[in-house]
């Protein structure tokens, strides 16, 4: 870890591959090395840990959200990121977060309404990230619901303060809606 923390990724993934011999069965040197790899831009050596991480600790939240990321960063295979996923919301329906990764997978492959349904759960198990709230709210205009997503900005307005993503959207619904002076202040 010393390593990496000095921004030497090869020399900590040296000193990670021993650590990793020494305990095959402890899923630390497998993160370590996850993200050694990650910082030395090996994106799929980093999966591969994480891979065998979960299969060390199949419940282990942080490690599904962290490669469900990964995953949708490298434009994994739309139909792997979404297999992956179910099987993470399955066994741990609690993490918001996995639900909110979901609805971006979803989103990405053409489901709107299945996005909006996970992002539903995702608030639903505490998540507060603007730009989840953003995202359903993006959602919910696309189907018409220019009401409902501009509640959702405001929201993220009122509990993130100034959010520019969220200002953008609501100016957007507000010109859609030919309500132009209130647009043009939200572009200011």
């Amino acid at each position: 870890r010393l390593e990496l923390d000095e921004q030497d990724p090869a020399a900590a993934i040296d000193a990670l591959l021993a650590a990793k011999a020494l305990a095959p069965f402890a899923s630390g040197p497998l993160l370590a090395l996850a993200e050694a790899y990650l910082a030395s831009g090996e994106p799929d050596k980093a999966d591969r840990q994480l891979e065998a991480a979960l299969e060390l600790e199949p419940l282990a939240g942080e490690v599904r959200v962290q490669r469900a990321a990964l995953l949708l960063e490298r434009g994994s295979e739309p139909s792997l990121v979404l297999d992956f996923l179910d099987e993470s919301t399955e066994k741990l329906p609690q993490e918001g977060r996995l639900w909110v990764l979901k609805a971006v997978a979803l989103q990405a492959s053409g489901d709107a309404q299945s996005a909006l349904g996970a992002l539903q759960r995702a608030f639903e198990n505490g998540v507060r990230d603007p730009e989840a709230r953003c995202l359903y709210g993006v959602l919910l205009q696309q189907e018409g619901r220019v009401e409902q997503a501009i509640a959702q900005y405001e929201l993220v307005l009122a509990e993130a303060g100034e959010f520019p993503l969220a200002n953008l959207n609501l100016g957007l619904a507000l010109f859609w809606q030919e309500k132009y002076e209130e647009a043009a202040a939200r572009f200011q």
